[in-house]
């Protein structure tokens, strides 16, 4: 086969551009997902292949082939640029596209008052826009508007090369893969495998997508033999001898762009190398100013603008215009008429033109692209110009311009939510700082201000890992410094220290010990940007020996940080400072200070961190169902946990908390179970998510997997236990004493919970009257089982209760519950005790400490000897026990049944008769039967039940014609037999 030369025209390429060669079964995959999704089934097509294997050409065809005229389409290139990307890029590309398709009135009708919040992305959705495009906002809205477009037409949502799309943007796309819900959308996405530079996340959000349902994912393969022949007689209107093909095959490695290069850079027979030779060599053939203009759209891929692209070139209109008309002609660029922008063929090619580049044209080049972007006159405010400006000035050796250039960038990508690209932007500033002339001066604000606006970015990023070496670089600064306050070095010391104790590595045990005699010095300390952080530091460490001094320091760290300090420092100081007046009982003040706080916010993770202490706030007050209702709307903030993965967890396990109180299970759970799937890095966090998940399997009576979490969570904590945060070590003893005390070890229990109750300073700390009910619930259960009890834990324990506040109604009810369980532990509970026990859980809406305190009341009337007045509480622990799941009660309910020969009414809800004779019963008379069938006269069944003897007997009288019989005795047996009522024991019989 003779291969004839490149003539510089676009002839067969252009025809094999459309030509897809062997790809009819996935165009007809593509086609039958069109269709579902068109009647109404959202769809998710998921293309995967390495690089050049054609998936962006089996999309093309495919909106070829299957697109309607009333379709609306939108589209979105993954870029690779310099530096990173620009947040929400690729989302406002498809919402471009989709305005100008379906026209702005359309996309604006659907987005409805939705429109401000898409506005900052697509300006012809305005003229009103949000002041921040933030993912709260933005994920709803897109969501929102989609479904709307999607009620009467098909929506096309394509998404070409996911690896390069910017992190915001495929959070985007998976949120509305998964929250899109009868609408008329499909979303297609091409994924370039085996690229060692893609973001692990995207494999994780395509493993996570393509578990859903709706969801078809088409591999391409390679090229075979005969359809690389094909291709080649398509390119040539030739026939390639079989070692013509193989030799293509194995050069080509199966990839129509590559064998087309082969082909198009007319190598003969034997000339078939590198792969990647035949682009070079078509790309070093142009002529100078073509090469240039495709040099230069190379470093500028993105942001590709026609007028942009001018600017940069920077030479008279003619050269620039014959430039541009070779390159296209030649198929190395092409041009999107109605953006106006220019794209390379393929990646591969813009890879090659980037290689064709020395080092001193690279860096005029990008100089070029950062004059040009940074210039007011052509970025128009736009976010992601200002962005790619900062990519490229990080491209060159202009230290000053790169600085300025990345600050103005991260207060956008800010202002847009994005706390990675914000992080990589400031972190970038923050290297520069002291290769700047007058950097303070260049940024408008101080170094410390940056270092703690860098702090909040990289935690909000999951990051924290990165804030402790730039803290304790910073420290290393200082100490040459004889000019450096005293005071800086140490809040900065103890700024450093605290990441370390939250990242779970040691500290220096001395630091805050030497700081403490300093104390009132930095009470007095003039605002400053650290100062706070210094502060909360300090205020941890005397949070146990010294409350009052420690509040005073929350409490003026939260001040500094209203007046020098941003919204992430108000928002955590708020929530400290509201976490201090709850556990005094203050709650209202609490409140207060967190609604003062929500006024400053501006981050997302800001909103979600101190809505979540205020939903916490709440429900210590004792408003349990108001305080989850906040927690979960906290968590709504954040619609996709990947978002901001550590704060939406911490969110979650207080959520799933309180949700187990309320007796939501099955959500708690569901909360549980995501934690754990996130699977984040943060240690504190881990540590957490195991603890917490081993608490909640305890109540479901899953003891052995409770151990194993517990251990886990144990195992985190290292070798040093007592280095580690208070909370965390607390949860972490808490959960494993829990575990042993559901296991009888009352022993264990004790010796895990006795250094918590025992822990100076404790009379302030209400976080430790979980520990104090636990040690008494476990001294109280070491009694029942006739075990004498052990002298010095009771004395431990009622020291604790003695010691600890009883400040609102949760407080209160704990305090009533664990004196409650010192009774048992001593013999001297009696049934009012456990009466008002179950009345402040019952007024609380606590159901799992409900029903225990209904089985506790029960078991002391059987100890008094009156079982009638066991029967009532008994049945509601056991109808509690068996709407939760709580294996542990329910056990412990039927134990008690069968020693005291108690009937079990079931709930009437899980076993309603749906056929036989007992189906044709009302509720009412199914009420009355349980009590007919536990020996009741109609006396005591009007007692129960409150009403007349008559009436009782009215009951009883039409449950015997509608049963068909003619004894109570009959009716009885009916019951027992329908499972309408359970005896603990086979060989009992009604009493």
């Amino acid at each position: 086969m003779a291969v004839p030369p490149d003539t510089g025209h676009s002839g067969g390429m252009t025809r094999a551009a459309s030509r897809l060669v062997g790809r009819d079964a996935e165009l007809g995959r593509l086609g039958h997902a069109a269709e579902r999704a068109r009647s109404g089934e959202r769809t998710v097509v998921v293309i995967e292949g390495d690089a050049g294997l054609g998936k962006s050409r089996l999309v093309a065809e495919a909106l070829a082939v299957h697109h309607h005229p009333a379709d609306v389409v939108g589209l979105g290139y993954g870029i690779e640029l310099t530096g990173g990307q620009i947040p929400y890029g690729v989302a406002a590309d498809l919402l471009r596209t989709l305005v100008r398709d379906a026209g702005a009135d359309r996309v604006r009708s659907a987005a409805g008052a939705y429109a401000p919040a898409l506005a900052p992305l697509c300006p012809d959705l305005g003229p009103e826009a949000d002041a921040e495009a933030t993912a709260a906002r933005i994920l709803p809205a897109y969501a929102s508007t989609i479904e709307w477009l999607g009620v009467e037409r098909l929506v096309w949502l394509v998404i070409d090369d996911l690896p390069w799309v910017d992190a915001a943007s495929r959070d985007l796309i998976g949120y509305l893969a998964r929250v899109v819900r009868s609408s008329r959308l499909l979303v297609v996405v091409t994924v370039r495998t085996h690229d060692p530079a893609s973001d692990p996340a995207v494999t994780e959000l395509v493993d996570s997508v393509t578990a859903l349902d709706g969801v078809d994912r088409i591999p391409l393969n390679v090229l075979g033999r005969e359809d690389t022949a094909a291709l080649v007689t398509d390119l040539t209107s030739g026939t390639a001898t079989q070692e013509q093909v193989e030799r293509l095959v194995a050069a080509g490695q199966g990839s129509p762009l590559l064998t087309e290069q082969l082909v198009a850079a007319g190598l003969d027979d034997h000339g078939l190398g590198l792969v990647v030779s035949p682009m070079l060599a078509r790309i070093q053939r142009l002529d100078p100013d073509t090469l240039r203009l495709v040099q230069l759209a190379a470093l500028g891929d993105g942001h590709l603008a026609h007028r942009l692209l001018r600017l940069v070139y920077a030479a008279p209109e003619a050269r620039f215009d014959a430039a541009v008309d070779h390159a296209l002609d030649v198929g190395l660029l092409r041009y999107r008429t109605e953006e106006r922008e220019f794209t390379f063929a393929h990646p591969l090619l813009r890879a090659a033109a980037e290689e064709t580049l020395s080092p001193a044209e690279r860096l005029r080049g990008h100089h070029g692209w950062g004059e040009v972007l940074c210039d007011p006159r052509h970025h128009h405010d736009e976010a992601r110009l200002l962005v790619a400006a900062a990519h490229h000035w990080a491209a060159t050796d202009d230290d000053t311009a790169s600085f300025r250039a990345a600050l103005t960038a991260a207060r956008v990508t800010n202002r847009m939510g994005d706390g990675a690209g914000t992080g990589n932007l400031l972190l970038r500033a923050w290297n520069l700082w002291e290769r700047v002339p007058d950097a303070a001066v260049v940024a408008g604000r101080g170094r410390d201000d940056l270092l703690v606006d860098l702090a909040d970015a990289l935690q909000s990023a999951d990051r924290l890992a990165e804030c402790a070496p730039i803290f304790e670089g910073e420290l290393d600064r200082t100490r040459g410094d004889p000019t450096a306050p005293p005071l800086r070095r140490l809040y900065l010391a103890m700024a450093a220290g605290d990441i370390r104790d939250v990242l779970g590595d040691t500290a220096d045990p001395g630091l805050y010990a030497a700081a403490l005699p300093s104390a009132t010095a930095l009470l007095a300390e003039p605002p400053a940007p650290l100062l706070s952080r210094g502060l909360n530091a300090l205020a941890w460490y005397v949070r146990w020996s010294d409350p009052a001094l420690s509040y005073r320091l929350f409490a003026r760290a939260l001040e500094v940080s209203r007046e020098v300090g941003g919204s992430a420092e108000i928002s955590f100081n708020s929530g400290l400072v509201a976490y201090q007046l709850a556990s005094r009982g203050r709650h209202d003040e609490a409140l207060a200070v967190c609604d003062s706080g929500l006024e400053s916010c501006v981050g997302l993770v800001d909103y979600l961190g101190l809505e979540d202490v205020r939903g916490n706030v709440l429900a210590l007050s004792g408003k349990l169902q108001a305080g989850v209702a906040q927690l979960e709307r906290a968590l709504a903030r954040l619609p996709d946990p990947s978002l901001a993965p550590a704060e939406w967890v911490q969110s979650a396990l207080r959520t799933a908390e309180w949700l187990t109180s309320t007796g939501n299970w099955a959500r708690a759970e569901s909360l549980l179970r995501t934690c754990a799937e996130l699977n984040v890095d943060e240690w504190l966090t881990r540590t957490f998510v195991a603890a917490d998940t081993s608490v909640f399997a305890c109540h479901r009576g899953e003891l052995d997997r409770a151990a194993r979490l517990a251990d886990a969570a144990w195992e985190s904590l290292g070798p040093s236990e007592q280095s580690q945060w208070a909370v965390v070590r607390y949860a972490v003893r808490r959960c494993r004493a829990l575990v042993a005390a559901s296991r009888r070890d009352h022993d264990e229990a004790h010796r895990l919970l006795a250094p918590l109750l025992s822990h100076p300073g404790i009379e302030t700390d209400a976080m430790l009257w979980g520990a104090a009910e636990l040690a008494a619930r476990v001294e109280g259960d070491r009694a029942d089982l006739g075990a004498p009890p052990a002298r010095d834990s009771l004395a431990l324990v009622t020291a604790a209760l003695e010691a600890l506040p009883s400040d609102g109604p949760f407080l209160t009810a704990l305090q009533r519950q664990a004196r409650a369980d010192l009774a048992r532990a001593e013999h001297t509970d009696t049934a009012d005790t456990w009466a008002e026990v179950r009345h402040t859980w019952l007024d609380l809406g606590h159901i799992p400490s409900t029903g225990w305190a209904c089985f506790r009341l029960a078991g002391a009337h059987v100890r008094a000897g009156d079982r009638h007045s066991a029967e009532a509480p008994l049945g509601e622990a056991w109808q509690i026990a068996e709407r939760l799941g709580a294996a542990p009660l329910r056990d412990a309910v039927v134990d008690l049944a069968r020693g005291a020969r108690i009937p079990l009414a079931r709930p009437p809800d899980s076993t309603r008769p749906t056929s036989g004779p007992l189906a044709r019963l009302t509720e009412r008379e199914l009420e009355v039967l349980r009590h007919v069938a536990a020996g009741r006269s109609n006396d005591e069944i009007a007692e129960a039940l409150f009403i007349s003897p008559k009436t009782a007997s009215v009951h009883v009288s039409r449950i015997l014609v509608k049963l068909d019989v003619t004894t109570r005795t009959k009716a009885a047996a009916f019951a027992y037999k329908a499972g309408l009522v359970t005896l603990p024991s086979g060989d009992m019989s009604p009493s």
